[in-house]
């Protein structure tokens, strides 16, 4: 399974706390780590770049088996009845779009 404890760094909550990235990571003030900046698509790349998995199952690793997991049978695969929530990546793993619901998201990212 992929994961990602990422947090929202650039938030107006994390500025008023102190957060900021150094090192590759949210810090607290004091310097102590407060999650990831990791990003879903950076993990599904780096287990396919620097551990050789397979690119299928670094997306089922990410999308359907965390979902299967957690019992979210609407989510996780492109079938009928499931969500729609999709995104498109480049070959360098580059977020191009991203649809939730099926409805277009974001764009040109």
């Amino acid at each position: 399974i992929l994961i990602t404890d990422s947090v929202a760094h650039l938030s107006e909550v994390a500025k008023r706390r102190g957060l900021v990235v150094r090192d590759g990571a949210p810090r607290l003030p004091d310097g102590t780590i407060a999650g990831s900046s990791l990003s879903m698509n950076t993990a599904i790349k780096n287990v396919v770049q620097t551990c050789a998995v397979d690119l299928h199952l670094a997306i089922q690793a990410a999308t359907a088996t965390p979902a299967r997991l957690l019992g979210l049978t609407d989510r996780g695969n492109i079938v009928v009845g499931c969500r729609a929530d999709l995104v498109a990546m480049d070959p360098n793993f580059n977020v191009q779009q991203t649809w939730v619901g099926g409805q277009l998201a974001l764009a040109g990212h």
